[in-house]
């Protein structure tokens, strides 16, 4: 039985995030690297899927699993998005609630609003909540009907938006097909998992991959992703790198919120200053990125550490106050 630990997911998403962040590098110094950036998400979306698939058994009902990803995913995204509106200038209300309600994915204008990266939380979002929505109703043995069901859906209503349809709906099949492998082949209780269920579902398998690979053309990049899984548990045995990628992706949702805009930030400082010119700009954004993306990082991480320990402690002196009187 193929199985991967939720260390394992940790170093993939945490190598992820590197190529995302290098992919962004890039396009602030107006270079190009398109496959950087699509490998990246691509490993990112196997990662999580997989790594869902294992724990959700443990939340008693649907509405507790995204009660539990919402507490984790939007405070720290709103003190994110203030932090952009006062740094880098007022948007519009509109903007603003469309990105808290996890809808600027859905919608071109708002798309890249208030920041390029934050199309991803409108994706995950909306995975999460078909997970939860499958998960809850027991039709996991058809999640890959229902994801091929949801990709022909949305690529007929985005068509003519080539921004939305390669940035998010192109990239549901992964988290969708990554969940369905790890529940299939990684847990082996479950209902589906019998000898009369396997012929249809290679069928499912066929099919999905078939859509997946040819319908728009634009998937060859999957292929080199899951080349590169097999790199990357290759990777995992050397120590210092095991311990880097690892480290980054416990903290990878952190990462992904302010590393965007911290290298916007350097990159309107750099454009003050035209001194800076070939490999020593490259250098300069690449080192000023990665220090106050990890600073912003810490910021956010042991802010909130601090407010819950802050909050943990006035309950208890309120609960004592309550218990003397």
């Amino acid at each position: 039985m193929f199985h991967v630990t939720s260390q394992q997911t940790h170093f993939i998403k945490g190598f992820a995030i590197i190529l995302i962040f290098v992919y962004h590098c890039f396009g602030f110094l107006q270079l190009q690297n398109y496959l950087c950036g699509q490998i990246g998400v691509e490993l990112f979306l196997i990662a999580s899927g997989y790594g869902l698939a294992q724990s959700i058994d443990k939340y008693p009902n649907a509405f507790s699993f995204m009660k539990k990803r919402v507490t984790q995913l939007f405070p720290k995204y709103l003190v994110t998005l203030l932090a952009i509106c006062a740094v880098f200038g007022h948007f519009s209300s509109t903007d603003f609630l469309m990105h808290i309600t996890f809808l600027n994915g859905l919608f071109s204008p708002y798309f890249f609003g208030i920041d390029n990266a934050f199309w991803f939380m409108s994706m995950i979002f909306l995975c999460y909540l078909l997970v939860a929505i499958v998960w809850q109703l027991s039709l996991e043995r058809f999640f890959l009907l229902f994801g091929i069901g949801l990709y022909i859906l949305l690529t007929q209503v985005y068509s003519h938006n080539d921004t939305i349809l390669t940035h998010l709906v192109l990239r549901i099949p992964t988290f969708v097909f990554a969940y369905w492998f790890s529940r299939f082949w990684c847990t082996p209780n479950r209902q589906f998992l019998n000898r009369n269920n396997t012929a249809d579902a290679i069928a499912v398998v066929a099919f999905y991959v078939t859509a997946y690979f040819f319908t728009f053309g634009l998937f060859y990049h999957l292929g080199i992703t899951l080349s590169l899984l097999s790199v990357l548990f290759a990777l995992s045995r050397i120590t210092p790198i095991n311990k880097a990628c690892t480290l980054v992706g416990v903290y990878s949702y952190e990462i992904y919120l302010v590393h965007d805009p911290a290298l916007k930030y350097i990159a309107q400082v750099m454009a003050r200053d035209n001194a800076l010119h070939g490999a020593t700009r490259i250098i300069v954004l690449f080192v000023s990125g990665i220090t106050l993306t990890i600073a912003l990082t810490c910021i956010l991480v042991y802010g909130f550490k601090l407010f819950s320990n802050l909050k943990l402690a006035a309950a208890k002196r309120l609960f004592n106050g309550v218990g003397v009187r």
